[in-house]
């Protein structure tokens, strides 16, 4: 394979990775986590989900978008999220996710 194919093969890979996180930590918080971890729960969720947002909607990303016959839907995704600002959700305070109240 190319180098550009490559190197968009490993950042999407990343990006996949971030998401697996965020799935093994939204299952612990459905299965085993304490009451008392929601609050911290929340960040890490929000934190990951930055990340990986940032990752895949990143220009190079979208520069790379000429190997669209390969990954026509992942150029697609991506071009459309690039027009999107990465924004806080989080408040002064708020740690609150998924309606979870800190003790």
């Amino acid at each position: 394979m190319s180098a550009r194919l490559e190197e968009l093969k490993a950042r999407l890979l990343e990006v996949n990775d971030l998401g697996s996180a965020a799935a093994v930590l939204r299952w612990d918080q459905a299965t085993y986590m304490p009451p008392g971890g929601a609050v911290a729960r929340g960040r890490q969720l929000s934190t990951l989900s930055k990340i990986a947002h940032e990752k895949f909607t990143s220009p190079v990303i979208g520069r790379m978008s000429i190997l669209r016959p390969l990954f026509s839907i992942t150029a697609l995704t991506s071009k459309k999220f690039l027009a999107l600002p990465t924004i806080s959700t989080r408040k002064k305070g708020d740690h609150t996710y998924l309606g979870s109240k800190p003790d």
